[in-house]
C-alpha cells in the first residue's frame, strides 16, 4: 500500500524546510495557509496495490489481514456423523495447532512454567503431547497392534492420512473413531492432571476407546466391502458389519 502526495507549486523538500528547522516547527501565523493546503482532501491521492482500481475497500483490507486458508482434503472427513462434535473439535484443534501449549504461548509473549503433565520431562508442544510423549506412545502402540499396521506419528496430518487408505467406508469410520477418541482422551487426561491432580490410568483410557469401537461400529450407516481383510479388521474391533 502507498500514499502519493500531490502538491501544486513548491516541491516537497522546500515545503518541509518552511515548516521544520533545527528539529522544531517553524509555522507561524503567516504560514497558516500552508497547513490548509496540506490538509485539503483534494491534495492527497490514496492508492492501494491490493485492488485493481486502486481503491481500498473493507473486503480488500479484511483479506489482507486475514488471508484465506489453503483448502485441505481432510477438513470434511473429520466431522463424521458417527463421532460427537466435542470429540471431533479436539482433533481439529490438534491438527490446526490451536491448543494453549507452550510453543503457542511463547508466540504470544507468555512464558510458561509448566512441563508435560504425564512425565514432567519435556516442554508441552502439540507433537510431544499427542504423538511422542512416552505415555502417549503406549496408547499408539496398543492401537497399532489392534489395527495390525504402521501408524505414521511424524505429524497429526500423517496420522490422519491413515484413515484415507483404500478400505471399506465402515472401516474408515472405525479407524477415524479410534484415532479421534484416543486424541480426545489424551487431552482429557492432561487436563485432569493439571486441574484436578488425578492421573487416569492407561487401562481406563484403553477401556474408553475400546467401548467406543463397538458403539460407533454399530451405529455407522456406511457399508463394508466383501474383503476378508476388512471383515477380520472389523471383527477385531467387535463392530457390527453392514453389507452392501
Amino acid at each position: 500500500m502507498y500514499i502519493l502526495w500531490v502538491l501544486d507549486s513548491t516541491g516537497i523538500k522546500n515545503i518541509i524546510s518552511l515548516i521544520i528547522g533545527n528539529s522544531s516547527w517553524l509555522i507561524g501565523k503567516d504560514n497558516s495557509s500552508l497547513l490548509t493546503l496540506l490538509l485539503k482532501p483534494k491534495s492527497v491521492i490514496f492508492g492501494c496495490m491490493l485492488s485493481q482500481n486502486g481503491g481500498l475497500s473493507l473486503k480488500v483490507a479484511y483479506f489482507f489481514l486475514f488471508p484465506k486458508a489453503n483448502h485441505v482434503h481432510w477438513e470434511k472427513f473429520i466431522w463424521n456423523k458417527s463421532i460427537p462434535p466435542l470429540k471431533s473439535v479436539v482433533f481439529w484443534w490438534a491438527i490446526q495447532n490451536k491448543f494453549p501449549v507452550d510453543d503457542n504461548l511463547w508466540k504470544r509473549g507468555i512464558i510458561p512454567t509448566s512441563v508435560c503433565a504425564n512425565f514432567n520431562c519435556a516442554y508441552e508442544f502439540i507433537h510431544h503431547l499427542f504423538l511422542s510423549c512416552p505415555f502417549v506412545l503406549e496408547i499408539w502402540d496398543w492401537l497399532r497392534n489392534i489395527l495390525g499396521c504402521f501408524l505414521n506419528l511424524s505429524s497429526m496430518q500423517n496420522l490422519l492420512s491413515f484413515c484415507f487408505q483404500k478400505r471399506a467406508p465402515q472401516v474408515q469410520d472405525v479407524v477415524l473413531v479410534a484415532i479421534t477418541f484416543s486424541i480426545f482422551n489424551i487431552w482429557v487426561r492432561r487436563n485432569t492432571i493439571n486441574f484436578e491432580g488425578h492421573h487416569l490410568p492407561f487401562k481406563d483410557i484403553i477401556m474408553k476407546v475400546t467401548t467406543t469401537f463397538h458403539i460407533v461400529g454399530s451405529i455407522s450407516s456406511r457399508t463394508m466391502s466383501k474383503s476378508i481383510e476388512d471383515f477380520n479388521f472389523l471383527k477385531r474391533f467387535l463392530a457390527m458389519k453392514h453389507r452392501h
